[in-house]
This record gives structure tokens, C-alpha cells and sequence, in this order.
């Protein structure tokens, strides 16, 4: 691997190169290429100097500095005795403690971060609330795709390129991020819909999901609408 990335960097030299691949062994190849010394697990990379090795080669690459951090817990976590990841278990227990039983509906914002470390990430989150509510019950969450309503109030350049913007589709049209993880990954979750509003956008997954966003309650201009998030 040390090998290929130095073909692929060798000719790009003071360019950008983008590297797709498991971030352990693209790790450890820039510690070899940019002499970091050890290899620096769940902490962004420092700013490291070229090796000789690296310098007579040119690469490009040991100019990233601080490319992000890994997937892995911060070794500032690691070493906190007094900390232990948060599991399935103990989030439906929580969850449960704090009132919700079997059948209910509940609305949903989840900030991931402040749980220090769920093992599983948010996929354990989403299958603890789910084993909450129960078969019968239902989880809410809201996000909102990206709004045209601002553009007209940006740069001719920005107003043209939004005229290629995407139309609103429930089956596709992603939550912001702005968010966090949550709202996309319930609405992608198997068995979940969207509701139709192009804005404000609700996912729903349980029993009552078709109920709560997608029953013809109320009639309006633009056809029938759901308790919430219709248009």
C-alpha cells in the first residue's frame, strides 16, 4: 500500500489527493511515508515533517496535517478508568426509567456526542429506543432537506448553480446534518417513511408511522396531508 500511494502522490505534487480506504492501513502508511513515529490512533494526525525518504520522493501527501479523527475512541477516553462505553442495554433502561413504556410514541433528538462512547453508534441508539416503544410504539424525529427560500439573497454564481437543485423527494431527499446522525438514519431505517413537506420534513418508524404522516386527515391545496409534516 505505501507503495501505491506513493504512485498515486508522486505526480500530484502541491496537490489535493483524496484517499477512500480503511483508515487503519491509510494510518499507517503516512506514519511510514511522513515519519510520525508511532502510529497515532483515535487523535487527528499532527503536522509531520517529510522523511527523507519522502523528501527525495516529493510527495505531496505529508502536507495534510490535520486530516480528522479516526474511528476510534480518543485515547484520552481510552485511558479514563472511571469512564465505560455506553451499551443497547443501558440506553433502553435509561430510556425506560425516565417514563416511556411499551406502545408509545416518542419524538426524538439525539446528540450522539454526549454520550462519550455508545458502542454500536447510532445504530444501537436507533435499536434501544426501538426496543423501548416496543413493537407497538413508534419513534418521531424531524430534519429538514435543503431550503430555497434564502437564494435569492446569494451571489448571481450561487443563484445559478441552485437552479440545478434537486426537487424534493420523501423516497430519497436526505435530513441536514446540522441535525446529527439521528434523523437520517431512522428515515433510512428499514420500514420507515418520510412525510412529504419539502421543508419540514418528519421520519417516523413503528406502528403508527403511516398514521401520524401520511393519513389523509386535512385537505389542503396541495392534496392530503398527515397529522404531521404534510404538504
Amino acid at each position: 500500500m505505501v507503495g501505491a500511494l506513493e504512485r498515486v502522490a508522486t505526480p500530484q505534487e502541491r496537490e489535493t489527493v483524496a484517499l477512500v480506504g480503511h483508515v487503519a492501513s491509510i494510518t499507517v502508511v503516512l506514519s511510514v511515508l511522513c515519519g510520525l513515529g508511532e502510529t497515532v490512533w483515535g487523535r487527528p494526525l499532527p503536522h509531520a515533517a517529510p522523511s527523507p525518504r519522502a523528501r527525495r520522493r516529493r510527495l505531496a501527501v505529508c502536507r495534510l496535517g490535520r486530516v480528522g479523527t479516526v474511528a476510534f475512541p480518543s485515547a484520552e477516553l481510552l485511558g479514563d478508568e472511571g469512564f465505560v462505553p455506553v451499551t443497547r442495554e443501558q440506553i433502553r433502561r435509561s430510556v425506560v426509567e425516565l417514563g416511556v413504556v411499551a406502545g408509545d410514541t416518542v419524538m426524538v433528538h439525539v446528540r450522539l456526542s454526549a454520550f462519550g462512547w455508545v458502542v454500536g453508534g447510532i445504530d444501537t441508539v436507533v435499536a434501544a429506543l426501538r426496543e423501548a416503544v416496543g413493537e407497538n410504539g413508534t419513534l418521531l424525529t424531524c430534519g429538514w432537506d435543503d431550503s430555497p427560500y434564502h437564494v435569492g439573497f446569494w451571489p448571481p454564481r450561487w443563484q445559478e448553480a441552485y437552479a440545478e437543485m434537486p426537487g424534493f423527494d420523501p423516497a430519497v431527499s436526505s435530513a441536514r446534518r446540522d441535525f446529527g446522525r439521528f434523523p437520517e438514519r431512522l428515515r433510512t431505517w428499514p420500514g420507515a417513511v418520510q412525510s412529504t413537506h419539502p421543508e419540514v420534513s418528519f421520519a417516523a418508524l413503528g406502528r403508527r408511522a403511516e398514521g401520524w404522516l401520511r393519513s389523509r386527515t386535512t385537505e389542503t391545496r396541495g392534496g392530503g396531508t398527515g397529522r404531521w409534516g404534510g404538504w
